[in-house]
């Protein structure tokens, strides 16, 4: 979601002593193709990069700039998402948003060995691989420029972890259905309406597949109605509705068509969401 994230209570607690899994980078390079988005434009979805992160922040503001002046809530979730998931800082253990204990599942120096330095300039990255997910900007491709050059400015933003999870033993891990959780969607304003949304949660929805991962989830205010729309065209229905503080949210859930699997693609997130 642009904001949401499930709430502590809603999250089943993890083994102190997980089990650490290989880390798979092949993510890195599978999402760096330009895409056709709507109206002629192409666009470059990419992994976030160090330099990447004050616009994201920056972006994340723009993008809600309107809701925030009206309602206090919704600057205090922005203001909250600025200092957790879309933060600067070196990641420290957590699940971001919302105060969540999601541990590293990851073997950590294996990860940053495997990601051939891809992770040593952005914190975002580093944190949300941490968490089993990934995180994306769209750039656009400059045209005009000899070769089409990327161009200059991040004009969109999504992330994808576990909204909450219980480790699944050997045992049980054929019966569970991994999720996922769309977070910090945003796109610039000047450039909605050109599919640029629709372009990341592909790069979201491909990602998810290739894990064996079929189930997306996204929270969002009541109050976006742009938010609601866009994902109900994109295929989502709104699965619950809660209240948060003073905030009502709203969370909406996909499932993913089985035939986006990749050929002999395994299952690479080793828990499952019970939130709702």
């Amino acid at each position: 979601s642009a904001l949401g994230s499930g709430s502590p209570s809603d999250r089943a607690a993890a083994p102190a002593a997980a089990a650490r899994i290989p880390y798979d980078a092949s993510w890195l390079s599978k999402s760096t193709a330009a895409v056709d988005a709507g109206g002629g434009m192409r666009l470059r979805i990419r992994p976030v990069r160090g330099a990447d992160e004050e616009e994201i922040r920056q972006l994340f503001r723009d993008a809600h700039a309107d809701l925030s002046a009206r309602h206090k809530a919704v600057r205090r979730m922005v203001k909250s998402a600025i200092k957790t998931d879309l933060s600067s800082g070196e990641w420290r253990g957590g699940g971001g948003g919302g105060g969540s204990a999601i541990p590293a599942i990851l073997d950590v120096d294996a990860m940053r060995a495997e990601s051939g330095g891809a992770f040593s300039g952005s914190n975002v990255l580093e944190r949300f691989a941490l968490w089993g997910g990934a995180f994306w900007v769209a750039t656009r491709i400059d045209s005009s420029a000899e070769g089409g050059d990327e161009g200059r400015g991040v004009i969109g933003c999504v992330g994808v972890k576990p909204c909450c999870f219980q480790m699944a033993s050997s045992q049980t891990a054929g019966e569970i259905e991994p999720s996922m959780e769309i977070v910090r969607l945003a796109v610039d304003g000047r450039q909605r309406g050109h599919g640029v949304g629709r372009a990341l949660l592909d790069v979201v929805e491909e990602f998810c597949a290739s894990r064996g991962c079929w189930n997306l989830v996204a929270t969002t205010p009541l109050l976006a109605e742009a938010a609601s729309s866009f994902y109900i065209k994109a295929g989502f229905h709104q699965r619950s509705e809660r209240k948060e503080g003073v905030m009502m949210l709203q969370t909406f859930a996909k499932k993913l068509d089985g035939s986006m699997k990749e050929e002999g693609a395994e299952r690479k997130v080793p828990y499952t969401f019970r939130c709702y």
